[in-house]
Protein backbone atom coordinates (compact mmCIF):
# COMPACT_ATOMS: atom_id res chain seq x y z
CA UNK A 1 0.00 0.00 0.00
CA UNK A 2 1.42 3.45 -0.93
CA UNK A 3 2.79 5.39 2.04
CA UNK A 4 3.57 9.05 2.71
CA UNK A 5 5.38 10.26 5.81
CA UNK A 6 3.93 13.09 7.91
CA UNK A 7 6.73 15.35 6.69
CA UNK A 8 5.90 14.58 3.05
CA UNK A 9 2.20 15.25 3.61
CA UNK A 10 2.96 18.55 5.33
CA UNK A 11 5.31 19.59 2.53
CA UNK A 12 2.74 18.63 -0.15
CA UNK A 13 0.09 20.80 1.54
CA UNK A 14 2.26 23.92 1.58
CA UNK A 15 1.80 25.26 -2.00
CA UNK A 16 -1.45 27.06 -2.74
CA UNK A 17 -3.38 25.98 -5.82
CA UNK A 18 -2.76 29.10 -7.92
CA UNK A 19 1.01 29.15 -7.30
CA UNK A 20 1.23 25.48 -8.19
CA UNK A 21 -0.83 25.85 -11.37
CA UNK A 22 1.10 28.92 -12.57
CA UNK A 23 4.39 27.11 -12.00
CA UNK A 24 3.42 23.79 -13.55
CA UNK A 25 0.19 23.99 -15.60
CA UNK A 26 -0.24 27.70 -16.49
CA UNK A 27 -2.51 26.91 -19.44
CA UNK A 28 -5.27 25.93 -17.03
CA UNK A 29 -5.78 29.46 -15.64
CA UNK A 30 -6.53 32.89 -17.11
CA UNK A 31 -5.73 36.21 -15.45
CA UNK A 32 -8.83 38.40 -15.03
CA UNK A 33 -7.21 41.47 -13.48
CA UNK A 34 -5.01 42.35 -10.51
CA UNK A 35 -4.16 39.18 -8.60
CA UNK A 36 -7.31 37.40 -9.72
CA UNK A 37 -7.44 34.36 -12.00
CA UNK A 38 -10.11 31.97 -13.24
CA UNK A 39 -10.06 28.44 -14.57
CA UNK A 40 -9.90 28.19 -18.35
CA UNK A 41 -12.24 25.17 -18.24
CA UNK A 42 -14.71 26.14 -15.49
CA UNK A 43 -16.08 29.71 -15.63
CA UNK A 44 -17.10 29.91 -11.96
CA UNK A 45 -13.82 28.52 -10.59
CA UNK A 46 -11.83 31.54 -9.35
CA UNK A 47 -8.41 32.01 -7.72
CA UNK A 48 -7.37 34.91 -5.52
CA UNK A 49 -4.32 35.44 -3.30
CA UNK A 50 -3.88 31.87 -2.12
CA UNK A 51 -7.55 30.86 -2.18
CA UNK A 52 -9.65 29.03 -4.75
CA UNK A 53 -13.44 28.83 -4.92
CA UNK A 54 -15.68 26.97 -7.33
CA UNK A 55 -18.85 29.02 -6.92
CA UNK A 56 -21.21 26.84 -8.93
CA UNK A 57 -20.20 23.77 -6.88
CA UNK A 58 -20.08 25.52 -3.51
CA UNK A 59 -16.57 24.27 -2.72
CA UNK A 60 -13.26 25.98 -2.13
CA UNK A 61 -9.91 25.74 -0.41
CA UNK A 62 -6.31 26.85 -0.45
CA UNK A 63 -3.79 24.11 -1.12
CA UNK A 64 -2.85 22.56 -4.44
CA UNK A 65 -3.59 19.15 -2.93
CA UNK A 66 -7.16 20.19 -2.06
CA UNK A 67 -7.60 21.51 -5.61
CA UNK A 68 -6.29 18.34 -7.27
CA UNK A 69 -8.50 16.11 -5.12
CA UNK A 70 -11.75 18.14 -5.22
CA UNK A 71 -11.55 19.62 -8.72
CA UNK A 72 -9.44 17.23 -10.81
CA UNK A 73 -10.43 13.98 -9.07
CA UNK A 74 -7.03 12.71 -7.90
CA UNK A 75 -6.78 10.52 -4.81
CA UNK A 76 -5.10 12.16 -1.82
CA UNK A 77 -1.97 10.05 -2.33
CA UNK A 78 -1.84 10.84 -6.08
CA UNK A 79 -2.30 14.57 -5.41
CA UNK A 80 0.50 14.65 -2.84
CA UNK A 81 2.83 12.77 -5.17
CA UNK A 82 2.02 15.12 -8.06
CA UNK A 83 2.71 18.23 -5.96
CA UNK A 84 5.91 16.83 -4.46
CA UNK A 85 7.25 16.03 -7.92
CA UNK A 86 6.96 19.64 -9.14
CA UNK A 87 8.62 22.96 -8.32
CA UNK A 88 6.53 25.87 -7.12
CA UNK A 89 7.19 29.62 -7.32
CA UNK A 90 4.92 31.71 -5.06
CA UNK A 91 2.69 34.27 -6.77
CA UNK A 92 3.86 37.77 -5.75
CA UNK A 93 1.09 39.65 -3.93
CA UNK A 94 -0.68 42.39 -5.89
CA UNK A 95 -2.77 43.80 -3.08
CA UNK A 96 -4.29 42.74 0.21
CA UNK A 97 -7.61 40.93 -0.16
CA UNK A 98 -8.58 41.21 3.51
CA UNK A 99 -10.44 44.50 3.73
CA UNK A 100 -10.02 44.65 7.51
CA UNK A 101 -6.28 45.18 7.08
CA UNK A 102 -6.17 47.63 4.17
CA UNK A 103 -4.13 50.73 4.98
CA UNK A 104 -5.74 53.99 3.88
CA UNK A 105 -4.11 57.26 3.07
CA UNK A 106 -5.80 60.66 3.32
CA UNK A 107 -9.40 60.81 4.49
CA UNK A 108 -10.81 57.81 2.62
CA UNK A 109 -11.66 54.85 4.85
CA UNK A 110 -13.78 51.89 3.84
CA UNK A 111 -16.90 51.28 5.94
CA UNK A 112 -16.47 48.49 8.46
CA UNK A 113 -17.35 45.11 7.07
CA UNK A 114 -20.09 42.97 8.65
CA UNK A 115 -19.31 39.45 9.79
CA UNK A 116 -21.71 38.09 7.16
CA UNK A 117 -22.78 39.20 3.68
CA UNK A 118 -26.08 37.30 3.79
CA UNK A 119 -28.36 40.35 3.71
CA UNK A 120 -26.37 41.96 0.89
CA UNK A 121 -26.61 38.73 -1.11
CA UNK A 122 -30.38 38.54 -0.54
CA UNK A 123 -30.74 42.21 -1.56
CA UNK A 124 -28.87 41.71 -4.82
CA UNK A 125 -30.80 38.55 -5.62
CA UNK A 126 -34.04 40.51 -5.09
CA UNK A 127 -32.72 42.87 -7.75
CA UNK A 128 -32.37 39.89 -10.11
CA UNK A 129 -28.57 39.55 -9.91
CA UNK A 130 -27.18 36.06 -10.57
CA UNK A 131 -25.53 34.21 -7.69
CA UNK A 132 -22.47 33.58 -9.89
CA UNK A 133 -22.10 37.30 -10.54
CA UNK A 134 -22.52 38.14 -6.85
CA UNK A 135 -19.98 35.48 -5.90
CA UNK A 136 -17.41 36.83 -8.36
CA UNK A 137 -17.42 40.30 -6.79
CA UNK A 138 -17.73 39.07 -3.21
CA UNK A 139 -14.68 36.88 -3.75
CA UNK A 140 -12.66 39.86 -4.95
CA UNK A 141 -13.84 41.91 -1.97
CA UNK A 142 -15.48 44.50 -4.22
CA UNK A 143 -18.92 43.97 -2.66
CA UNK A 144 -19.61 43.54 1.03
CA UNK A 145 -22.17 44.30 3.72
CA UNK A 146 -21.78 47.37 5.93
CA UNK A 147 -21.54 46.45 9.62
CA UNK A 148 -23.30 49.45 11.19
CA UNK A 149 -26.04 50.19 8.66
CA UNK A 150 -28.18 48.16 6.30
CA UNK A 151 -26.15 49.05 3.22
CA UNK A 152 -24.43 47.16 0.44
CA UNK A 153 -20.95 48.54 -0.25
CA UNK A 154 -19.46 48.66 -3.76
CA UNK A 155 -15.70 49.19 -3.85
CA UNK A 156 -13.58 50.82 -6.55
CA UNK A 157 -9.82 50.20 -6.68
CA UNK A 158 -6.87 51.93 -8.27
CA UNK A 159 -4.80 50.08 -10.85
CA UNK A 160 -2.53 48.69 -8.15
CA UNK A 161 -5.56 47.03 -6.56
CA UNK A 162 -5.92 49.32 -3.54
CA UNK A 163 -9.43 50.52 -2.51
CA UNK A 164 -9.94 54.19 -3.38
CA UNK A 165 -13.70 54.50 -3.76
CA UNK A 166 -16.86 53.18 -2.08
CA UNK A 167 -20.52 53.63 -2.95
CA UNK A 168 -23.27 52.68 -0.48
CA UNK A 169 -26.71 51.46 -1.49
CA UNK A 170 -29.50 51.01 1.07
CA UNK A 171 -30.83 47.45 1.13
CA UNK A 172 -34.17 48.30 2.76
CA UNK A 173 -34.55 52.02 2.06
CA UNK A 174 -33.85 54.34 -0.86
CA UNK A 175 -30.37 55.48 0.06
CA UNK A 176 -27.34 56.29 -2.11
CA UNK A 177 -24.12 57.66 -0.72
CA UNK A 178 -20.49 57.97 -1.80
CA UNK A 179 -18.03 57.58 1.07
CA UNK A 180 -16.11 60.75 1.94
CA UNK A 181 -12.70 60.95 0.33
CA UNK A 182 -13.60 58.55 -2.50
CA UNK A 183 -11.63 59.12 -5.69
CA UNK A 184 -14.02 59.04 -8.67
CA UNK A 185 -11.11 58.17 -10.93
CA UNK A 186 -11.47 54.60 -9.62
CA UNK A 187 -15.18 53.65 -9.45
CA UNK A 188 -16.62 50.15 -9.17
CA UNK A 189 -15.57 48.05 -12.16
CA UNK A 190 -14.67 44.68 -13.63
CA UNK A 191 -11.46 44.30 -15.63
CA UNK A 192 -11.95 41.69 -18.32
CA UNK A 193 -9.63 39.41 -20.22
CA UNK A 194 -6.42 40.59 -21.85
CA UNK A 195 -6.96 41.92 -25.36
CA UNK A 196 -10.58 43.00 -24.85
CA UNK A 197 -10.81 46.39 -26.58
CA UNK A 198 -14.38 47.18 -25.49
CA UNK A 199 -15.50 49.04 -22.35
CA UNK A 200 -19.14 48.91 -21.20
CA UNK A 201 -20.08 51.92 -19.03
CA UNK A 202 -22.99 52.20 -16.59
CA UNK A 203 -24.39 54.77 -14.20
CA UNK A 204 -24.59 52.48 -11.16
CA UNK A 205 -23.01 49.29 -9.76
CA UNK A 206 -26.41 47.54 -9.76
CA UNK A 207 -26.77 48.25 -13.49
CA UNK A 208 -23.28 46.83 -14.09
CA UNK A 209 -24.19 43.69 -12.11
CA UNK A 210 -27.47 43.45 -14.03
CA UNK A 211 -25.66 43.52 -17.37
CA UNK A 212 -23.20 40.90 -16.09
CA UNK A 213 -26.22 38.76 -15.19
CA UNK A 214 -27.64 39.16 -18.71
CA UNK A 215 -24.28 38.07 -20.12
CA UNK A 216 -24.24 35.05 -17.79
CA UNK A 217 -27.81 34.12 -18.73
CA UNK A 218 -26.88 34.24 -22.42
CA UNK A 219 -23.99 31.82 -21.88
CA UNK A 220 -21.20 34.40 -22.03
CA UNK A 221 -18.41 34.71 -19.46
CA UNK A 222 -19.13 38.09 -17.85
CA UNK A 223 -15.70 38.10 -16.20
CA UNK A 224 -14.13 38.58 -19.66
CA UNK A 225 -15.89 41.95 -20.10
CA UNK A 226 -14.52 45.35 -19.15
CA UNK A 227 -17.31 47.09 -17.21
CA UNK A 228 -17.24 50.42 -15.39
CA UNK A 229 -19.94 51.95 -13.13
CA UNK A 230 -19.51 55.71 -12.81
CA UNK A 231 -21.74 55.88 -9.69
CA UNK A 232 -23.36 59.02 -11.05
CA UNK A 233 -23.38 61.12 -14.20
CA UNK A 234 -23.09 64.78 -15.07
CA UNK A 235 -24.69 67.15 -17.52
CA UNK A 236 -22.52 68.16 -20.46
CA UNK A 237 -21.79 71.81 -21.23
CA UNK A 238 -23.75 73.61 -23.91
CA UNK A 239 -20.43 74.26 -25.58
CA UNK A 240 -19.28 70.73 -26.37
CA UNK A 241 -15.67 71.90 -26.59
CA UNK A 242 -15.83 72.70 -22.87
CA UNK A 243 -17.32 69.35 -21.87
CA UNK A 244 -15.10 67.04 -19.83
CA UNK A 245 -15.64 63.29 -19.85
CA UNK A 246 -16.13 61.53 -16.49
CA UNK A 247 -12.78 61.06 -14.79
CA UNK A 248 -13.47 57.33 -14.35
CA UNK A 249 -13.58 56.93 -18.14
CA UNK A 250 -10.55 59.12 -18.82
CA UNK A 251 -8.39 57.27 -16.27
CA UNK A 252 -9.50 53.93 -17.71
CA UNK A 253 -8.49 55.05 -21.19
CA UNK A 254 -5.10 56.24 -19.91
CA UNK A 255 -4.46 52.83 -18.35
CA UNK A 256 -5.91 50.84 -21.26
CA UNK A 257 -4.66 52.54 -24.44
CA UNK A 258 -5.78 49.56 -26.55
CA UNK A 259 -9.45 50.42 -25.90
CA UNK A 260 -11.28 51.07 -29.16
CA UNK A 261 -15.01 50.81 -28.34
CA UNK A 262 -17.07 52.42 -25.57
CA UNK A 263 -20.65 51.19 -25.10
CA UNK A 264 -22.74 53.51 -22.91
CA UNK A 265 -25.61 51.86 -21.03
CA UNK A 266 -26.85 54.99 -19.26
CA UNK A 267 -30.43 55.42 -18.03
CA UNK A 268 -33.16 56.11 -20.56
CA UNK A 269 -34.24 59.34 -18.82
CA UNK A 270 -33.25 62.81 -19.99
CA UNK A 271 -30.13 63.16 -17.79
CA UNK A 272 -28.90 59.76 -18.97
CA UNK A 273 -29.46 60.60 -22.63
CA UNK A 274 -27.76 64.00 -22.30
CA UNK A 275 -24.76 62.49 -20.51
CA UNK A 276 -24.37 59.80 -23.18
CA UNK A 277 -24.62 62.39 -25.97
CA UNK A 278 -21.93 64.50 -24.27
CA UNK A 279 -19.49 61.57 -23.96
CA UNK A 280 -20.04 60.63 -27.59
CA UNK A 281 -19.56 64.22 -28.74
CA UNK A 282 -16.20 64.48 -26.97
CA UNK A 283 -14.81 61.00 -27.67
CA UNK A 284 -16.57 60.07 -30.90
CA UNK A 285 -13.68 61.15 -33.12
CA UNK A 286 -11.14 59.01 -31.22
CA UNK A 287 -13.21 55.95 -30.31
CA UNK A 288 -16.24 54.08 -31.53
CA UNK A 289 -18.86 55.25 -29.03
CA UNK A 290 -22.14 53.34 -28.98
CA UNK A 291 -25.13 54.63 -27.01
CA UNK A 292 -27.00 51.52 -25.91
CA UNK A 293 -29.57 52.02 -23.13
CA UNK A 294 -31.78 49.13 -22.05
CA UNK A 295 -34.50 48.46 -24.67
CA UNK A 296 -37.26 48.77 -22.07
CA UNK A 297 -37.56 50.45 -18.69
CA UNK A 298 -35.55 53.21 -17.07
CA UNK A 299 -32.28 51.33 -16.63
CA UNK A 300 -30.53 47.99 -17.07
CA UNK A 301 -31.71 46.61 -13.73
CA UNK A 302 -35.33 47.44 -14.43
CA UNK A 303 -34.98 45.72 -17.80
CA UNK A 304 -33.40 42.64 -16.18
CA UNK A 305 -36.14 42.34 -13.54
CA UNK A 306 -38.82 42.62 -16.24
CA UNK A 307 -37.45 39.48 -17.87
CA UNK A 308 -35.30 41.10 -20.55
CA UNK A 309 -32.42 39.37 -22.37
CA UNK A 310 -29.06 40.54 -23.68
CA UNK A 311 -29.65 43.03 -26.47
CA UNK A 312 -26.19 44.00 -27.80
Amino acid sequence: MPYLSEDEIQKAKEPDALSWLLSNEPGKVVRIGGGYFKSREHDSLKFDHGKWNWWSKGIGGRSAVDYLVRVEGYTFYEACQKVLAKNVSPVPPVSSFDMQHVKHGGKFVLPERAASNEEAIRYLKRRGISGDVIGHFLFKGDIFQHKEHKNAVFVGRDYEGEPKFASLRGMYAKYHHTVAGSNRAYPFRNTGCFGNVRLDVFESPVDLLSYATLLWESGKDFADYNMLALCGIYKGRKNIAETKIPVGISVWLENHPDTKVLVLHFDSDMPGREAADAVKAVLGNSYEVVISPAPLGKDVNEYLVSGGSLWD
